[in-house]
Parts: structure tokens; C-alpha cells; sequence
């Protein structure tokens, strides 16, 4: 899966990948949101972190429907 993000321009960013359309804003999981700048643009957030009692995985992925 992350090499496919990669070849849509998903970039390391803290501990997760990114592009430069999905804006990701609050916490993991529950606490958090993603929302693509153009919509009709792909675009991916992955977020992991890993804790004692927990691994949190947060992905988000726009994916625009055909005109």
C-alpha cells in the first residue's frame, strides 16, 4: 500500500506519510479529521504510532469519483 501512496506523491512526514492534498487536523483515531484540499484530486494521510498497550493507525484516502 505505501508504495502505491508513494507513486501519488506521499511523502515521510513525522511518523506517517502524507501528500500535499489531504490536510489531516486533531488527534489519531476518534479525535481527528481529514479533508482533501481538491477534492477532485487524489490524495493519503497514514499515521502510526506505536505505544506500550496500543498501536493507533489512522489512514485517510480521497479518492474522487469519474466524471
Amino acid at each position: 500500500m505505501l508504495r502505491r501512496w508513494r507513486k501519488r506523491g506521499a511523502m515521510r512526514s513525522g511518523d506517517g506519510y502524507a501528500d500535499d492534498n489531504v490536510v489531516h487536523t486533531g488527534g489519531i483515531g476518534k479525535d481527528g479529521t481529514a479533508s482533501p484540499k481538491d477534492p477532485t484530486r487524489p490524495g493519503v494521510f497514514l499515521y502510526v504510532m506505536e505505544m506500550p498497550e496500543a498501536t493507533l493507525i489512522d489512514v485517510w484516502e480521497n479518492v474522487p469519483r469519474a466524471p
